[in-house]
């Protein structure tokens, strides 16, 4: 037994240690059980809710990020080893990450000041990195995946205390492979973080661009870039901005070059933004180059540990899988 930790049930053949979250369509816990590392490592494992085990689209969606994240395999990408199957209800296996959201990191630092634009340009750069594998991944025959992650969003985007940033979640990804088709007139992804051609449901890797343009605004500035409080509103603020609005104005410390690229992820008009992740990630690089933050992975893990200083470690005498 896992010293400290009593398994809370059973997922085939895993043991659930601890609840970590919910979302749409799953629910995640801290696991024990076979992976690629070992037949007793620590995983995170991905259920599907009982409600949705029932719904045809659901189970076709879930297969679907089964599908495209099985195939990824990226430093900067969470990775998922398998499907499995346990009675009516599927279920992933995944990569334990030791870490935080951006999402947590943006909310634990609200109180003491913004984060610093250095970390901000540094996970920026790698979740890039990550999204630009994802987008030029192609089968054996070289064919292209023709993968859009198309929820980038603060709680996709992982940093480690290890100092690693991963991007997770592909279960919205649309791939040529994928199985279950978007239904014509549906969105998905979180409404706050679409760029404005993907509510027409035109689907290119620039809406990823566009996202994590968004995610960059609110790790500088604190605070989303559409707070609406519905989804209507939200909407209706992406469809109507023109521009996107200045960050030097409430981060005077941010350089200019920084703010430059981020307001071109962010442009309404998909031919004036970045064509592609990897010059995000590149405009990036040469931004903390040209300004001497040379921000490293040991820096950004050791941000981390000060900011969640009462983190809850995990036990020592089982390995994740990694």
């Amino acid at each position: 037994m896992v010293a400290g930790m009593s398994p809370i049930g059973r997922c085939g053949r895993y043991e659930l240690l601890r609840f970590i979250d919910a979302g749409g369509m799953g629910e995640i816990f801290l696991a024990r059980g076979p992976s690629p590392e070992g037949d007793r490592t620590l995983v995170a494992v991905k259920r599907l809710l009982p409600q949705c085990a029932q719904d045809r689209t659901f189970v076709g969606m879930f297969m679907d990020e089964a599908h495209v994240a099985t195939r990824l395999d990226h430093p900067n990408v969470g990775r998922v080893f398998q499907l499995g199957r346990d009675g009516d209800s599927y279920f992933l296996v995944m990569e334990h990450i030791d870490g935080v959201s951006l999402r947590a990191l943006i909310r634990r630092t609200a109180q003491t000041g913004p984060l610093p634009w250095a970390l901000v340009a540094r996970i920026v750069a790698d979740t890039a990195a990550g999204l630009d594998y994802a987008h030029r991944l192609a089968d054996p025959a070289g064919t292209p995946y023709q993968i859009v992650h198309r929820d980038v969003s603060p709680p996709n985007v992982m940093i480690g205390y290890d100092g690693r940033t991963r991007l997770l979640d592909f279960g919205l990804a649309k791939a040529r492979t994928q199985l279950e088709k978007t239904k014509p007139g549906l969105v998905k992804g979180k409404f706050a973080y679409l760029a404005p051609e993907q509510l027409r449901g035109e689907i290119t890797p620039r809406v990823d661009v566009f996202a994590l343009g968004a995610c960059a605004f609110e790790a500088l500035v604190g605070r989303p870039l559409f707070g609406q409080q519905s989804a209507a509103a939200t909407v209706r603020a992406i469809q109507a901005m023109r521009e996107p609005p200045s960050i030097r104005a409430e981060r005077p410390d941010v350089p200019e070059p920084l703010e430059a690229i981020v307001r071109r992820m962010l442009s309404p008009d998909p031919a004036a933004r970045l064509a592609s992740v990897v010059e995000v990630r590149d405009a990036l690089e040469r931004v903390m180059a040209a300004e001497g933050a040379r921000m490293q992975e040991r820096d950004v893990a050791a941000f981390v540990a000060r900011a969640f200083p009462d983190r809850e470690p995990l036990p020592p005498d089982v390995p994740s899988a990694t």
